[in-house]
């Protein structure tokens, strides 16, 4: 009954604003080859680190170029909506609204904007709105608001149902202007995610505790964080050098970063980047320059969450320093290049690591070779973790990634017309990666159904192939697998990643109004860590998801979504199981 309240309380607000674009990722793509081509124009990742969950939502600091010959083209809009891999009960914050909104401009008409409104099982209801408010050739300012949520149970590993809440609003808007000689960008956002922590106790079955920590039988009294709420807002501002009229490519961006939980932690991030290039007919030469400030405001430490915290949380900065020199042949290029890192109060103190790629067309149009040799040092902070997996408990923090080596090679070749297939292998070694584990903290029992982590050197090698196929724009097909083999210096196994995955996604065009799409994924099985340290296996998974849209005219437009159509009951992560056989249909509204 509160829970109906609430969401017609909710529902009444959304309904006068609707609210943000929420596109779900393009379906693969074709990769050309033309005549005119010195090296291809695309790359199929099939080599990446595994992410057993949505990616980092990070800024893009550089916007599509505004063309100045007026010439806008329309292209295709994907209206899904829903759930990603892995994420079934779950919403893809992988783009935060200002990044989504950037999206938009390159994959629609500019002088569009569009209304969705959506509702299927689970309890679940989507509601958009995008609207350029202002587009003109020299200007751009629009506005994105969203509602996604769900209330729906899901079904435990115990049969036990429980109430998985999953409630994201985000609003967004970004302003462009261009002054010839260069242009300014301006972006704001906000997003909230409301949730809960309904997955099985780690720790329920085995003890039982009193309020005063003693262990007890019978009733389980201890308080949980049941609830929890993570605000992500994200402003940045910069100017970009146009490159038709400037011999010299830059950009400068500021951006700033709040995230905060509903126990009271924040994290704010400050940045500033600036990139350059000087692009000759036969080489290019530049840099990045950037440097990144985080500072914390913890919660008193009376509040129950964080009664026992182990981990401080102390204020860091990052100076990246990472300078390239590219030289152009007609059918290759080698970039010969390195990043430097250099933080203050937090490990690694000083991270360096080559940044060298190169591509050569071995037969032109028909076979490419390309190599890379890179590595970074990724920040973990707050925002990053929480959109790898929410359920981490906000009274810890990670340590820095540092990965001195990232090194792939592989080929692609066109086989024939429109079918092109693409091998590679790669190696990556990893310090203090870190791996999600299901809490058992007996001393703060707060958190029993959440995770905390784990560090370890890592080895990874990889191995990949995948082939793309487009027929005459009414059929595409992108097939694509991947084997990571991990070696973990204290660790006995990777948790909660999988050793192989393979995708697939498939469009086909019926008419030139009616689309069915079809992607399925499989990973391997994975191992949690469970009590005292023992390794449990979970079920691999195996997922089935179609989408259909149907566009009645030039302003009304149909579409559906069926996730989990064999209705496989897996885990998201140890503890967490995923919806079954979901659903999401509604209509859009172009003006």
């Amino acid at each position: 009954m509160k829970i109906y309240k609430k969401m017609k309380i909710f529902n009444k607000i959304n309904c006068t604003i609707c609210c943000t674009l929420f596109f779900a990722s393009l379906s693969a793509q074709n990769v050309e080859f033309s005549a005119n081509d010195t090296v291809f124009t695309r790359d199929i990742d099939i080599i990446r680190e595994y992410t057993p969950t949505i990616k980092d939502a990070g800024k893009i600091n550089t916007l599509p170029k505004i063309d100045t010959d007026g010439q806008i083209k329309k292209t295709e809009v994907n209206y899904a909506s829903w759930t990603s891999p892995l994420e079934s009960s779950q919403f893809d914050l992988s783009l935060l609204p200002s990044a989504t909104l950037k999206r938009i401009r390159q994959q629609r008409l500019l002088r569009e904007g569009y209304a969705r409104i959506g509702a299927g099982n689970y309890t679940s209801f989507v509601r958009d709105l995008y609207t350029p408010i202002i587009r003109r050739n020299d200007m751009i300012f629009d506005v994105l608001l969203n509602h996604q949520s769900s209330f729906g149970k899901v079904r435990l590993e115990n049969d036990e149902k429980v109430r998985a809440k999953n409630m994201i609003n985000s609003y967004a808007f970004g302003f462009d202007k261009n002054f010839i000689p260069l242009m300014l960008t301006i972006n704001a956002s906000y997003a909230r995610n409301d949730f809960n922590y309904y997955g099985l106790d780690s720790l329920k079955n085995d003890r039982i505790y009193t309020l005063d920590g003693n262990e007890i039988l019978g009733q389980d009294l201890r308080p949980r964080h049941n609830r929890d709420a993570h605000n992500f807002f994200t402003f940045d501002a910069g100017i970009i050098s146009n490159k038709r009229i400037s011999p010299i490519d830059y950009a400068v961006n500021l951006g700033y970063d709040l995230t905060k939980t509903y126990t009271g932690l924040a994290e704010n991030m400050f940045d500033i980047e600036g990139k350059i290039n000087c692009e000759q007919k036969k080489y290019d030469v530049g840099g990045i320059l950037k440097f990144e400030s985080v500072f914390y405001n913890s919660p008193d430490s009376n509040n129950c969450f964080f009664r026992n915290i182990t981990d401080e949380f102390d204020n860091y900065s990052i100076l990246r320093i990472a300078p390239y020199y590219r030289i152009k042949g007609e059918t290759w290029h080698i970039k010969l290049g390195f990043k430097s890192a250099f933080t203050f109060n937090r490990k690694p103190s000083v991270a360096f690591s080559p940044d060298i790629n190169a591509k050569v067309a071995i037969v032109r149009d028909v076979f490419y070779f390309y190599a890379d040799v890179t590595g970074d040092l990724k920040n973990n902070t707050m925002k990053s973790i929480f959109n790898e997996n929410k359920y981490f408990r906000p009274d810890n923090h990670t340590e820095n990634t540092y990965c001195p080596i990232d090194a792939t090679v592989g080929f692609k070749t066109k086989i024939y017309s429109d079918l092109i297939f693409n091998i590679s292998g790669g190696y990556k070694m990893l310090q203090d990666a870190h791996f999600f584990v299901n809490n058992t903290d007996t001393l703060n029992h707060y958190y029993d159904n959440t995770f905390s982590y784990v560090t370890d050197n890592v080895n990874l090698f990889t191995a990949g192939a995948a082939f793309t196929y487009n027929w005459q724009k009414r059929v595409e097909v992108m097939l694509e697998g991947n084997y990571y083999h991990w070696v973990l210096d204290k660790q006995p196994e990777a948790w909660n990643c999988p050793k192989w995955k393979v995708t697939l996604d498939a469009t086909y065009r019926i008419t030139d109004d009616i689309k069915v799409t079809l992607d399925a994924f499989m990973y391997g099985a994975r191992y949690a860590r469970g009590f005292e340290n023992s390794a449990v296996k979970m079920k691999p998974v195996f997922d089935i998801n179609v989408e259909g849209v149907y566009e009645l005219n030039s302003w009304l437009a149909f579409f559906a979504k069926f996730n989990n159509v064999i209705a496989q009951n897996y885990q998201i992560w140890y503890g967490y199981n995923s919806q079954r056989f979901n659903f999401m249909a509604g209509m859009v509204f172009s003006f």
